[in-house]
């Protein structure tokens, strides 16, 4: 979203397109401005469902009762396909709502399970470190040490992670060179 769309979509006076306004308009003497800020939902709880569309402000309940048939729904590559829907009987928006829930529910189509929202999985990432030493003298040692020389970063996430990703931490590769010296 930008910011034009931040307001229009979460409303002028709330927390995210305050927090939108802040991010858009960058820091001083910035060349170069954000363009796109994503919102997502972190859930500590089990929560239903629900999917956003547009904007239906300028439709008449007539034009509402015309719409009929069926809303496919991708969800982790799998198509779910409700059943069929008529809202010719629908008397209001919010019934409307209704019968399309009822249209999109019914168990899970099509044997997927649903995302335990608690279950985070983590991606495996090569490692790589590296310690090696090397005596001078009887009681001197020089020391070198390797962390990370793959570049290697940590990533976790809920179920499938591109569609949602949890955290991501990049480990900067490091070198360390020291002497050791031993009394007698």
């Amino acid at each position: 979203m930008n910011d034009s769309t931040m307001s229009d979509f979460f409303g002028a006076s709330s927390v995210e397109a305050t927090l939108a306004g802040i991010y858009f308009a960058g820091f001083a003497g910035a060349t170069t401005l954000p363009g796109t800020l994503y919102f997502a939902q972190y859930n500590t709880a089990n929560v239903g469902a629900y999917l956003r569309g547009g904007s239906v402000a300028g439709m008449t309940l007539a034009q509402l009762q015309a719409l009929s048939g069926t809303i496919i729904v991708t969800i982790d590559g799998t198509a779910q396909t409700s059943s069929n829907i008529n809202l010719s009987g629908a008397t209001s928006f919010s019934n409307a709502a209704a019968i399309i829930q009822t249209a999109l529910q019914g168990g899970t189509p099509g044997g997927a399970q649903p995302l335990e929202p608690g279950t985070i999985y983590a991606k495996s990432q090569p490692w790589l470190d590296l310690s090696a030493s090397y005596h001078i003298i009887d009681s001197l040692t020089l020391t070198f040490d390797a962390t990370n020389l793959l570049n290697s970063y940590y990533q976790d996430y809920f179920g499938n992670q591109t569609v949602f990703p949890r955290d991501t931490r990049r480990f900067d590769r490091q070198f360390s060179l020291g002497i050791r010296y031993r009394l007698k």
